[in-house]
């Protein structure tokens, strides 16, 4: 029988997990962060979970470093406050070895209980930690951004703009770039407890870097990888959306920053790609056709879009006869394990030649679909190497100048939907009023809390698709699913079926959808 030693300072939830886990024996509790490791010296347990909050002066990142080094034997059940993937606490937690991370504001009794009768792989917590990116000219890693290095400038620089000129990409990286070192410091996390024994509150210690509490895992860098992205995009002259930078080769002359098209002056002003994920609680509800329909929404606004569909049968490809004969997602991820990362474009259908059999096709939105010869084979094998999926993934956030990649996901829990529920800045579940339908959002909302905890809040929303006023009303369904349903899409299936038989889009011909998707654009 394994033994447990509990460091976490709340007596009813300590209470409440002897109980639950009766196949267990614990060995004692401890209230205090200094006597942690000589309640391991004593007892020998096999397990301690340790809440973050514990009082106590010793750091605690200092005393889990002391267990790893000389207890490696114990395994330790972690417990953080209120963080977010990408935080530093968090990466350095999981580089010590410690896989069974909790974190959040609010943590159910329940998880505890799952994560110590189920150990985490790293395979579950390598969101936390993320790929580790050294800038050896200043000893610095991805998520410890380096500092600006200061360096006066004796010419004198002459601007051209415009009060429009705040949409400039250049500016608003400058900007944040600039407000990323302001905010540089001390941040504390307050939190609160509760008695309720299947919850536990915590709050945070202060941290040596703020953190946004809305940034997903890679977010931190960002601002140095648009900025490098967009520096190979100016140089592209054929583009109708780049910069006109004229510059001289000689100190004391004059650089001239010209104003980009007007046309460009309503796209907005990002510092980098964000990924928006769409699922269906189950096949049917029509997630294709409110992903399709706000990516081309989108688009029309002037944003560059990357639609991506990794289903094996598309509903896209039938609806507009969109897709390649040989080229397509499949083709890209073959490059990708190839690491012919600069021919990946290739594979992407280019919105302007979709544009040229389909003429209400925005020409700022490109597709990514597996190609009809994949889709058309027998014997097609999806059991693409996960971390061949993670670096495609990677590659169209930091390399390609998409403002925003709208992904059409299937609840299947493949390497697809794992990834893009990793990366994807705002998550959208499509449901219906049919009670089984419901049933599996329900399933799938728990799972997607257990398994991608950074995904809830305000990063996570429900969309009821073809809304009828006769059938169960939002509050009803809110009540049954305990869930706040913050969109509702009227039923216009007839509508839909009449435009797609008609080869036209869905935006902007349909008005419950254009202001529908409007209040979904304030969200992202």
């Amino acid at each position: 029988m394994q033994k447990i030693l509990l460091a976490i300072g709340f007596r009813q939830l300590e209470e409440y997990l002897k109980k639950q886990l009766k196949e267990f024996l614990f060995v004692g509790e401890t209230v205090y962060r200094e006597g942690i490791l000589r309640a391991i010296g004593q007892k020998k347990p096999d397990i301690v979970i340790i809440r973050e909050t514990l009082e106590g002066s010793q750091d605690i990142l200092s005393v889990l470093y002391e267990i790893r080094a000389k207890y490696p034997k114990v395994r330790i059940v972690f417990l953080a406050g209120n963080r977010k993937p990408g935080d530093a606490l968090l990466a350095t937690v999981v580089s010590y070895g410690i896989y069974d991370v909790l974190y959040g504001d609010k943590i159910r009794a329940q998880d505890i209980i799952h994560i110590v009768r189920n150990p985490n792989e790293y395979v579950h917590v390598q969101h936390l930690q993320p790929k580790v990116m050294l800038d050896e000219t200043r000893n610095q890693v991805l998520y410890d951004a380096p500092d600006v290095e200061q360096r006066v400038i004796t010419k004198e620089v002459v601007v051209i703009k415009e009060p429009s000129d705040d949409d400039s990409l250049d500016g608003a990286l400058e900007k944040a770039e600039q407000r990323e070192k302001d905010e540089d410091g001390a941040a504390l996390v307050e939190g609160k407890e509760e008695s309720d024994s299947s919850s536990l509150l915590s709050s945070s210690p202060p941290l040596s870097r703020s953190v946004d509490s809305r940034e997903n895992p890679f977010q931190t860098n960002w601002i140095s990888a648009a900025k490098e992205a967009w520096s190979k995009r100016r140089k592209n002259k054929e583009g109708e959306r780049d910069h006109s930078l004229l510059s001289s080769s000689d100190a004391t002359e004059s650089s001239v920053l010209r104003e980009r098209e007007a046309s460009e002056s309503k796209r907005p002003s990002l510092s980098g790609t964000r990924m928006i994920a769409f699922v269906g609680a189950r096949h049917g509800v029509g997630t294709s056709t409110i992903a399709y329909a706000f990516a081309c929404h989108l688009a029309k606004k002037g944003c560059r879009i990357l639609y991506l569909d990794p289903s094996d049968f598309p509903s896209v490809s039938y609806w507009y006869e969109i897709g390649e004969l040989d080229l397509g997602l499949d083709q890209a991820i073959a490059l990708v394990e190839k690491e012919e990362y600069s021919r990946v474009k290739e594979m992407i259908c280019q919105g302007e030649l979709i544009q040229e059999t389909q003429k209400h096709h925005p020409p700022s939105l490109d597709v990514l679909l597996f190609s009809q010869v994949f889709m058309t084979r027998r014997d097609r094998d999806r059991s693409f190497d996960p971390y061949i999926i993670k670096d495609l993934y990677l590659h169209l956030l930091l390399h390609m100048d998409y403002d925003y990649i709208v992904v059409d996901l299937a609840p299947s829990f493949d390497s697809f939907f794992h990834y893009t529920l990793v990366y994807a800045k705002r998550v959208f579940l499509v449901l219906t009023q049919d009670i089984a339908v419901m049933g599996s959002g329900l399933f799938l909302l728990n799972e997607m809390r257990k398994q991608y905890p950074h995904q809830t809040g305000e990063s996570l929303y429900c969309i009821v698709n073809m809304f009828h006023k006769k059938a169960l009303s939002l509050r009803e369904m809110e009540a049954c699913m305990e869930e706040r349903l913050s969109f509702s899409i009227p039923n216009v299936y007839a509508e839909c079926i009449r435009l797609q038989f008609r080869g036209r889009l869905l935006v902007p011909a349909l008005s419950a959808f254009v202001s529908e998707f409007n209040k979904i654009e304030q969200v992202l």
